[in-house]
């Protein structure tokens, strides 16, 4: 059995690396009072993130350092180009899309599409800026409402 220890300071902060046997093993961190709030597991490959007395988050950023994805207690939320929060899923089975200055649409594709490119083989759409419904069959529209203010 071989431990290994790596401490790396960056301002101020300590990160320590404990792995039984090489090339397993886990890192840990604890808030102030010493508990543990995240584990990265070499062994199982799981992450933990939050737990005594903290939520776990985690943000995805670009190379600009702009969030692109959260994943918060219990939210999955993705970000618009200009930091916003444009799309919002909860563990209540909540589901938000659209807002500042985007529209919230929803496009479902048959099995026989080539893909989700956008929704342009969509068979029902629903229009979050205007509040359409559209409904396809075969390619063609068939029924297209309005919602009314």
């Amino acid at each position: 059995m071989i431990r290994q220890c790596l401490c790396v300071c960056a301002r101020n902060v300590i990160y320590f690396q404990a792995g039984v046997p090489v090339g397993g093993g886990a890192i840990y961190l604890k808030d102030d009072e010493g508990k543990e709030t995240i584990r990265l597991s070499g062994t199982t490959g799981h992450i933990l993130v939050g737990g005594n007395g903290q939520d776990g988050n985690i943000t995805i950023k670009d190379k600009l350092g702009n969030a692109l994805l959260g994943l918060r207690a219990g939210q999955l939320v993705l970000f618009s180009p200009d930091g916003k929060e444009t799309f919002l899923l909860t563990n209540n089975a909540d589901l938000v899309m659209g807002g500042h200055g985007k529209g919230g649409d929803i496009h479902l594709v048959p099995p026989s599409a080539s893909g989700p490119a956008v929704g342009l083989e969509a068979t029902i759409s629903l229009d979050g800026d205007t509040g359409n419904i559209v409904l396809k069959t075969g390619g063609t529209p068939t029924i297209r409402s309005q919602a009314h203010p």
